[in-house]
């Protein structure tokens, strides 16, 4: 397999770095199914910043960001954390940073266009004031500077990076005497180290302003300059010269917008609100019909090249992203490999059309599992194959009682090959052990009552099996010599309370002829009632040794279903008590409203037969009326 440098990280894969910053780095992110992928940005914190301060500014930056929603913003749509490192997702920008397209306009002699500017910083002004309306947060970006106002291929304005936001739940976060922000962009009373207010933001932006209109640094730094002597001066409001002055451009009108947001008194600056609106008045008179096409055009102008690269940049890497991710799937395991770098594989032990089941040593404490690793042999997408893998992963997890089987782990194989590793299970299959015939009623009925508690505990966890098989179950003996069922392999359940994918498409039942409920081949939804009948079926087959619907085609199996033609589990077994007959062909009912309630009422009643049979003389006391 080629050597691609993808890194997968939780749903996502990380192709390559896109900015990094003293907090997080963000990266060039591939995510979504099989046809369906789409890029992002991730930003990932840096291990070195795990500090509490560093991860409370981080959670600060996702909840506002999470919040704010405004199309001068980037759109953030993913949070969470993966191998203890926090990331958010956000939606993909094409294009350049300020500072980026002042740099190119130097290298090519070329002026920022005015009219561009304006634009610019008008949309930059939407988005803030957006921001310091929104909810009474008391919201200050903080750090408005070239690096952090982006320009779209497309001629869009994005104001990025809320890291350094204060809000008024994150002014804890502020430390006595600590400034923050880009020193040639702060304001005076940033400088100063005093409390702020949004018109520190119409400062930064007026100095972003000043700059792109002259071509000159409004405010330099070296770095042998005196740190709090260049605080000192900023915080005492320094004299600025007009833009028209030092550019040859612009007019008076321009000049007092531009040094209104300036204005060291931040009582007497603009909002927002405010820089949108005189600055939407000048370009409608002096550059009527400036938008983002005039951006659009200017920032492809300098990038022209950049753009093409870009595009074939991203055609590449999907396509080797898609040939990565076959390739993976495509590994085939052996005996030696490891997996997930702690699970020796042994031996193969069985093979499904959902993958195979391998045995394996957890080498650390030289325990020995069951990890079944997904190798679809069927015409499932593998999109779907790995859902229905995911939903096995995680219902089986969910449930703990001695009838089901238990999951120790879960994860992925290369990144994107899904493995689930399980109790290992030293016994036989149910299928082996009822081919040997009929049960003892006293063991099936045992054997019966582990399985209807196992199912319930699921149910319990709102999930229903709807695959309940002899496959499916597995025969073994617990600490004390006993036999004890185990119940697993929940690839196709379904919950009962909600909010989970349904993977079942209209037209495909999923389930196996002989044990699955006749409405769900109708095409009814499933409920618990299924697993009541397929339970049921299972029961018919302890005691008899069949299915009560057997043949050799399956089309014949689902017609005499639907119909109910079977035979009564009395005309094979007329040795069964009453009682236990009545509680199988209740479970087999046609109707599901006629099946017994739950699983736990019927693994009563087996549980009292098998009492009846290892204590029959009580049994018989426990009937006989007391004496008057």
């Amino acid at each position: 397999m080629r050597d691609y440098n993808f890194t997968q990280f939780g749903r996502y894969v990380l192709t390559q770095p896109l900015a990094r910053g003293g907090m997080g780095q963000v990266f060039l992110s591939i995510y979504g199914d099989a046809g369906w992928e789409k890029f992002c940005a991730l930003k990932r914190i840096l291990p070195q910043s795990s500090s509490p301060d560093a991860l409370l500014r981080f959670r600060s930056e996702v909840d506002i960001s999470l919040r704010l929603n405004h199309s001068n913003l980037v759109s953030v749509f993913d949070v969470g954390i993966v191998d203890q490192q926090a990331y958010m997702a956000m939606e993909l920008i094409e294009g350049e940073n300020l500072r980026s397209m002042w740099n190119r306009c130097a290298e090519k002699r070329v002026p920022f266009p005015l009219e561009v500017i304006l634009f610019m910083t008008k949309e930059s002004a939407k988005a803030l004031a957006y921001a310091h309306d929104f909810r009474n947060l008391e919201l200050v970006h903080r750090d408005i500077s070239p690096p952090n106002l982006m320009l779209t291929f497309s001629g869009e304005m994005k104001v990025l990076d809320f890291g350094l936001a204060l809000s008024s739940s994150t002014k804890r976060l502020t430390k006595p005497g600590v400034i923050y922000g880009k020193m040639p962009y702060l304001s005076p009373e940033q400088a100063r180290g005093e409390p702020l207010t949004a018109k520190s933001d119409i400062y930064s932006l007026g100095i972003v302003l000043w700059e792109l209109i002259t071509g000159r640094r409004l405010f330099e730094q070296n770095e042998e300059d005196n740190l709090v002597e260049k605080l000192r001066e900023r915080g005492k409001g320094p004299t600025i010269e007009k833009p028209s002055v030092i550019a040859g451009r612009g007019d008076d009108e321009l000049d007092t917008i531009v040094l209104s947001m300036l204005n060291p008194e931040p009582f007497l600056r603009p909002s927002g609100d405010d820089v949108v609106s005189i600055i939407g008045t000048y370009l409608s008179r002096k550059y009527p019909g400036t938008d983002t096409g005039d951006a659009s055009r200017f920032i492809q102008s300098l990038f022209a090249d950049e753009v093409a690269k870009a595009e074939a940049i991203r055609h590449d890497t999907l396509a080797d992203y898609r040939e990565w991710k076959s390739d993976a799937q495509k590994k085939s395991i052996r005996p030696g490999d490891r997996v997930a770098g702690r699970y020796l594989i042994t031996r193969i032990l069985g093979e499904g059309g959902m993958g195979k089941v391998y045995e394996g040593l957890q080498e650390a404490i030289g325990k020995r599992v069951a990890i079944k690793i997904l190798e679809p042999k069927t015409t499932m997408a593998p999109e779907e194959a790995e859902m229905r893998f995911n939903r096995e992963a995680k219902a089986a997890s969910r449930i703990v009682h001695p009838a089901v089987v238990s999951v120790l782990d879960y994860g992925f194989i290369s990144g994107v090959q899904p493995f689930l590793v399980m109790e290992l299970l030293e016994g036989e299959s149910m299928s082996d052990v009822i081919s040997e015939g009929p049960m003892e009623t006293e063991r099936a009925c045992n054997l019966g009552a582990q399985l209807a508690r196992g199912i319930q505990a699921a149910h319990e966890a709102g999930l229903i099996h709807r695959d309940i098989k002899p496959d499916n179950m597995h025969l073994v003996k617990n600490h004390q010599g006993e036999e004890q069922l185990k119940l697993f392999d929940f690839g196709i359940s379904k919950s009962s309370i909600g909010g989970e994918e349904d993977l079942t498409r209209p037209g495909i039942t999923l389930g196996t002829p002989e044990y699955i409920a006749p409405e769900l081949l109708l095409g009814e939804k499933p409920t618990t009632a299924a697993d009541v009948y397929s339970f049921g079926a299972v029961l018919y087959e302890f005691f008899t040794g069949a299915p009560p619907y057997a043949g050799n085609r399956t089309e014949t199996i689902i017609q005499n279903k639907i119909k109910g033609k079977r035979k009564s589990i009395g005309s094979v077994r007329p040795d069964l008590p009453v009682d236990l007959k009545n509680l199988v062909e209740s479970c087999l009912a046609q109707d599901p409203r006629r099946r017994p309630p739950s699983l736990a009422f019927i693994a009563e009643r087996l549980e009292e037969t098998v009492r009846r049979f290892r204590n029959p003389v009580s049994s018989v006391i426990h009937m006989i009326p007391a004496a008057a």
